[in-house]
């Protein structure tokens, strides 16, 4: 359960990611490195947390 869980956030992870890269590129706010580098960022940001929150589960 707790993986099927992981996936379902994975995948609105990536949905969330793609509109907000579109916004940025559509604006004209971020040059594409810029927001390639921020989204690295929160990647690992947020998959370390997901990793936390799903052991805390299994606990």
């Amino acid at each position: 359960m707790s993986s099927r869980y992981y996936s379902q956030l994975n995948m609105e992870i990536s949905v969330r990611v793609r509109l907000r890269g579109q916004a940025f590129s559509f604006l004209g706010l971020k040059t594409l490195q810029n927001y390639r580098f921020e989204f690295s960022l929160n990647f690992v940001k947020t998959q370390y947390l997901y990793t936390i929150f799903l052991q805390h589960m299994a606990d």
